[in-house]
Formats: C-alpha cells, structure tokens, sequence
C-alpha cells in the first residue's frame, strides 16, 4: 500500500457569500485514488478556516447517496449539505477538507484540498421602512399624479451585512384606526429598485390618484416592505415605518371614472376563459347625466408599457350601466362592465385605462372623465402554468414486502410557468413495481399545507406509504401530479416522476446452534462459563438487536431455574461487531454464566433473541428451546476409605510406594495437579513427603478411586511409632479450582526398625481376573535386603 494513495483535488461551494442562520448550502469535495486498490468506508468532512478554526460554527451533513468505495485511479465526488450557525464570526472562510478509507483493511487517509473554496459569512438581511414622504401635504378627491417616496432600509449602521431582494413596498393609508388604502389607485415607479446592499438605504416612489369618494380628512401614509435575504432566501419584512407621512383629502369634481377594477388579477396569456373589467363612475354634481356607450365614447384600453396592446384582446362593450339604464342620477354612482372574451398574448403587468362620456341633462353640454388623472386599473399577464416533477425521493432506501408500516414518497414539483396552479381534488397518482399488495395515503396539499402552486415556484407533495407490496427486489416508482391552472381553469397534469426503493422479504430469524463453553459445570459454581447462540437471518431485512430484551432461561426437568446470573456481553454480534445483522447472514451471541444454579440436573437452555426490523420499525424474534446440552453436577465430595492405605507398616530407611482409596461422593470429577496433590507424615523433627504419581491415575471421578504416590524413602530417623498421614489433594473439577485435605485412619501407619529383609511390591501379571479361571497369571514380589550381609532366601 502506498503512503498517500488518497487525495482530495478541490473543494467547490456554490454560494461567495452565506448569512448567519442560512442552511441548504451545497459543497462539493472532489477526492482521488491514486493507487491500484480499491478503497472501502470512504468517508469526507469538512474544514472551515477564518482567523481561526470556525468548523464548530458549521453544521455539516454528508449527503447520503456519497459513494462508498473509490476503484484504483479513479475519482470520485462527495456531496454535504452545510448550516451556518447564528452566531457565525463575520469574516471570510477558507472551506478545505479530509477525506479517509480503508485499503484492503488498512486505513488511508489524506487532508487538505489542492483547490480550496472560501466564502464571506455576513449578517442576515433585515429590511425596514425608514420614511415616508409625500410630495403634497393637501389633496383633492380625483386628484392624479400624487408622488408618495419610501425610504427603505437594510441594517442601517451594520457592516457586513448581506443584501436583500425587495419583493414588494406596499402604501397604507389610514384615518385614524380605518385603513383608507382602497381610496386611492397606487402604482409603484417602474425603475424601483429590485436589491438593497447591507448598512443601506433605497428610495421607493409611487404614483398616487386619490379616488373620487375619497374620504375627506387627515389621512396617516405608512408603508410596509417585504423581501428575502439574497445569499439564504430568508424572509424579512417591515409593516411599519419608522417614520410616516400624512396628507389633508378635500372635496373634488362633479363625474369622474372613480375606478377600473379587473374581475380577476391575474390572467393567462392567449386564455379563451371570459372575465371582466368593471368601470365605476360618479355623479358627484346636482344634475342627471345621460351616458354615451357607444364605444368610441366609452371604452378601456390596455397598455404594456408604452405599447397598446388592446387590439390582442377581444371586448365587448357594456350597452347599459349594470345598475340599469344609461341615466347616472345627481349625486349616485354605477358600475359598467366590459366583458373580455379573449386575453392577449403579451405578457407583463398591463395597465388599464378608460374614458366615459356623456351629457349634462340640466345644461345639455357634454361631459367626460378619463383616467389619465386617476382611477386605472390594472391586470397582470402571465405565462401558462406547467407542472414539472423535478426529482422523486423516498424517505428511506429500503423497505420489507409485505408490511404495514409508514413510509413516505416525497416529490418536488415546480411551476415552469407563470400562472399559478391548484391542486386537482385527487392530484396524485404513483406506482410501485406492479402495484399489488401497496396502500397509499394521498395527499390533497403540498407538505406547505397550502394547495397552490405560484409561477415559477417550487414545493414538495408527499404520499405516504401505509403498507408495501409483495414483489421484492428494485421497484420502479412513477409518480403524476395533477392540478388546475387558477387564471384559465384549465386542466393540467406533470410529466412521470421516477425513483426506485429497494424492497427486501421480511427479516426471519432462526437460531442455530446452542454451544456451551463448558459440557459439565458444577451446581452454585461463581466461575463464569458461557453460551454462544448461533443465529441466521434468512431474510432480506437487516434488523438491530436489542440487548434490553435479549435473553438466556435455564431449565431442568422444564423447571425454570431462577438462580442463574447470566448477562449478554457483549451486548453486540460476535462476528460484525455490531448490533446490526443484514440479511442472509449467521453471526454469533455469547452469554456469560456468572453464576450457576443450585440444582443439579441436564440443563435445557431457552435462547429468547428479540431484534428490530430497520426497515419497518417491526420486532423481529425467536425463541427456542435446547436439547440438552449442559449437565449440572453436584460438588465434588472427597473422603477417605478407612484402612485403604499400603502399606500401612514401613521401615527407617525403607524406600515405599503409598497408595490410598478415596471416595468421591459427588458428580464432577476432580482433576489433580500431580505436584500439588501429596501424602506426608511427620514426628517434627523428620517428614515424610510424596507427590502424586503423575503415571497413575489422576483423577478423581464419581466413586471409589486408589491413588498412587511416587516411591520415596522412610528418613532413618524416623521416630518408630504410629502415625496418621496427611493427604493434600489440589486440582479443579469443571473448570473451578479444587483444594481438600484428607487425614487416613487415626495412627494407621506404623514405623518400625529396619528389616534384612523387605517387601518392597507386589506386581500382578494383569489387574483383573476371573473367578475360577483356567488361564495362568503372577504375581511378582519386589525385595530388599536391607541389612549389611547377603541373605539366601528359604
């Protein structure tokens, strides 16, 4: 492996300049494998350096399609999504990164990006209105052309401040709590400015035409501003100025168009649907008036811009006032309606005027009013709605067939266009795979909870998922999104939106195997031993484990034993190391006995694995019980069988062999340590010590057992008398160390003086034999002759 076969080329962030608060903030690392091996566990973070590190001020989140492993000499890009805290350092940030894996097992690693990215953190954008001035202090009802300036601005005083997009300033008039603001026709100046930069202000000018039945008085001018930070799209708006405005409204003239008003605000360009323009004049005089509707005298125009655009539409002119009749009596008002068949096809906020005319029925002179001083109306053009599904996704990249559990499909969707669209009464359709065994939850809004969708707008719709079908393996999704276009009424439906989830068959667990670290273990025994439950998950879902509600019972005789101490540990799959195990997988569970039960008995083990389906949230379990496969014993209990020892007469300085019989009345078998386990007696002064035989038998097994100690010698000083020697047994039985001293029959050993003569052994041919047997067999007879002269055996 190569030293620094792992290299990160640049880091690339969309935005050079980011506000406190914003989050979504895309960055993108781009990261090289210049070895020949694949690299696995590819993992990327982010490093973000102003004067100091600023990573902590910084929320990242890797995107979770970033690829996992990099194939040798290949390249590879990894996706975050970033969040500026608010209390972000206001300066600029360098963006680097690290970037490790793992070769064939062995950690890579590598840091710091050839081509770093940076960007400028400021303050969020805050718009206020400042001021309002009017350019008059006294107006007259009808009057036209009045200009009104706001003052906007955006965190006076506060450097390194973002800038903000102005959507809309709007004028508000007021007389004392009632808002007048529909007295007046307001039009915004067409050059206004769109962005305002941070620690700034800008002006605002209006075009302001009092309406005819203004309310006459003092009137309070204020505005409102609303408008998004430019680096994050955050809103920020101000519905009062700092500092208003006020005007005096007088009496005006006798008949004026006081308004024109359009049924609807907005339209659809080339629209076929039929609305209508609504002209309100009034009499204000002493006099009737007799109207002229002929359409020459009395009309609307409609201008965009500079050009009129009036010959793309197709009108029809009112013959009679919607009140009736042609005749405007002294001091009333009516209403004429101009009914528009067929909407032009240029787009853009389109202004309508008008002029009426008519006859003074006292003096017989004509009269008209048009709307060059005030009472324009106006319609906004827009260009047809069109649904579009930008990107389907689902809320998780795996799913069990069969299962009734919530999940979610979630699609974006954007307007293409500039009507707004509503959502049809059913606007949904989707598909999974082949659709059988699937239960939807459709929605009748976006996830905003509103249910349109404004031009050029973008929002999700989400249909949840209430149960998954059968069919397993990649399922395709399709989704269609339907809706009606709000200008025209008309029909409108999305293009097909695709994704695919991974459906999988439901986790089933087996267990496989019981193994116990031990085949015997002793009743109230402390020495842990354990349990391993080899488990399979024959299905596809990965499930977790949970350690909580795991278990091990212990019974004999179907006997549930409640003194067990036993503990899963660790509480983790042996083989993975995790509490997660996929699908199709054997891994492992161990369980530590810390404590063994009183009762001795065959031991039946019920392994309880309770686990938690990933995908649905489901339990997934199996119990079962064991054959039986551990045997609890009863302690040990060693004694010694009285006058079992030989020789029990023995000489000063005779060399001997001690054999003993001892008797265990317990279960488990005791296994000696030869060079701890020991025969000894002693008069004080001299000792006689042996150790075990370790060519002999060793064990101590249920029953009666004869052990054997080395051949050692009887010191000469020996004090000839009787005495009672000592056994020291030392070993362990199942496992647990074992320690017991024995004392043979009282004063059954006797020393006597030195024969010239010694029986040192009897040797048997053969150990066993048959009563009444023809076969031969011997017995060998060891001597000595212990004295200073021959002797001739008789």
């Amino acid at each position: 492996i190569t030293l620094g076969s792992l290299s990160i080329l640049s880091i690339s962030a969309a935005p050079r300049e980011v506000s406190r608060g914003q989050s979504g903030i895309s960055v993108s690392m781009t990261v090289q494998n210049l070895g020949t091996n694949p690299i696995t566990d590819l993992q990327g973070s982010l490093i973000f350096t102003g004067s100091a590190d600023r990573t902590a001020e910084y929320t990242v989140t890797p995107s979770g399609s970033n690829p996992t492993t990099l194939g040798g000499g290949s390249t590879a890009t990894l996706s975050f999504t970033v969040k500026v805290v608010f209390s972000a350092t206001l300066e600029t940030v360098t963006i680097d990164g690290t970037v490790n894996g793992k070769v064939n097992g062995t950690p890579v690693s590598a840091s710091g990006a050839a081509v770093t990215d940076q960007w400028t953190v400021q303050r969020s954008a805050e718009l206020t209105v400042e001021q309002v001035i009017a350019a008059a202090d006294t107006v007259s009802q009808g009057q036209t052309n009045l200009t009104v300036t706001v003052r906007i601005g955006n965190r006076l005083g506060q450097s390194q401040s973002a800038e903000a997009i102005i959507d809309s300033v709007r004028l508000v008039f007021k007389q004392g709590p009632v808002d007048k603001t529909s007295d007046y026709v307001i039009s915004p100046n067409p050059g206004n400015p769109t962005r305002i930069a941070g620690n700034s202000t800008v002006n605002f000018t209006f075009t302001v035409n009092v309406g005819l039945s203004a309310t006459p008085g003092a009137t309070l001018i204020d505005a409102q501003v609303f408008g998004k930070d430019a680096n994050s799209f955050q809103r920020t708006s101000d519905l009062t100025a700092a500092v208003t405005d006020t005007w005096v409204v007088v009496e005006g003239n006798a008949f004026t168009i006081v308004s024109i008003t359009p049924s609807q605000s907005k339209i659809t360009a080339g629209m076929l649907k039929e609305w209508q323009v609504r002209m309100q004049v009034q009499n204000s005089g002493s006099s009737n008036i007799s109207l002229d509707l002929d359409a020459a005298s009395t009309f609307i125009q409609l201008k965009l811009g500079a050009n009129d655009v009036t010959s793309q539409y197709t009108i029809i002119s009112p013959t009679a006032l919607d009140e009736g009749g042609t005749l405007l009596s002294a001091g009333s008002t009516g209403h004429l309606t101009f009914r528009i068949t067929k909407s032009g096809t240029s787009t853009g906020i389109v202004t309508i005027t008008g002029e009426a005319a008519g006859q003074d029925l006292s003096t017989g002179l004509p009269i008209s009013d048009n709307t060059n001083d005030s009472g324009t109306g106006e319609v906004e053009v827009q260009t047809q709605g069109s649904l579009n599904i930008e990107l389907v996704q689902t809320s998780q990249p795996a799913v069990t067939a069969s299962r009734s559990f919530n999940w979610k499909v979630t699609a974006t969707v954007r307007n293409a266009g500039g009507s707004a669209i509503q959502l049809a009464s059913n606007p949904v359709t989707i598909s999974i795979g082949d659709n059988q065994g699937y239960q939807y939850l459709l929605p009748g809004t976006f996830v905003d909870g509103d249910s349109i969708l404004n031009g050029n707008e973008t929002k999700q719709i989400e249909i949840v998922v209430d149960r998954t079908g059968t069919a397993t393996g990649d399922q395709p999704i399709a989704v269609v999104v339907s809706g009606v276009e709000l200008n025209s009424g008309r029909s409108l439906q999305s293009n097909t939106g695709g994704a695919s989830i991974l459906v999988q068959s439901p986790a089933v667990l087996e267990i496989v195997e019981f193994r116990a670290s031990r085949p015997t273990v002793t009743a109230g025994q402390a020495n842990p031993w354990s349990v391993t439950l080899v488990v399979s998950n024959l299905g596809q879902s990965r499930v977790e484990l949970q350690p909580a509600t795991t278990s091990l019972e212990f019974r004999i005789d179907n006997q549930i034993q409640s003194d067990y101490q036993v503990e899963l540990q660790p509480q983790k799959w042996l083989g993975n190391a995790s509490t997660f195990l996929p699908g199709n997988t054997t891994d492992s569970l161990r369980f530590s006995v810390n404590r063994t039960g009183a009762v001795a008995g065959f031991l039946r083990l019920l392994g309880n694995v309770q686990t938690r389906e990933i995908n649905s949230d489901a339990p997934v379990s199996i119990s079962v019980l064991s054959s039986p496969l551990v045997q609890v014993q009863t302690p040990p209990d060693v004694s010694y069988l009285a006058n079992s020892m030989v020789p029990d007469i023995v000489n000063n300085n005779g060399f001997y062999t001690f054999k003993v019989r001892l008797r265990n009345s317990g279960q488990a078998t005791v296994f000696l340590e030869p060079a701890l386990t020991s025969i000894s007696f002693s008069d004080g002064t001299n000792t006689f010590f042996a150790t075990l035989d370790a060519n002999e038998v060793t064990s101590l097994p249920p029953g009666d057992t004869r052990l054997t100690f080395q051949h050692r010698q009887v010191p000469a000083a020996m004090k000839q008398q009787t005495y009672t020697p000592k056994i020291e047994l030392r070993g362990t039985e199942n496992g647990n160390s074992y320690a017991r001293t024995l004392l043979v029959t009282p004063n059954e050993l006797q020393v006597t003086a030195p024969a010239s003569v010694q029986i040192i052994a009897l040797q048997p041919s053969q150990p066993t034999v048959t009563s009444q047997m023809d076969k031969d067999w011997h017995i060998t007879m060891v001597v000595a002759n212990n004295g200073g002269t021959d002797i001739e055996l008789d």
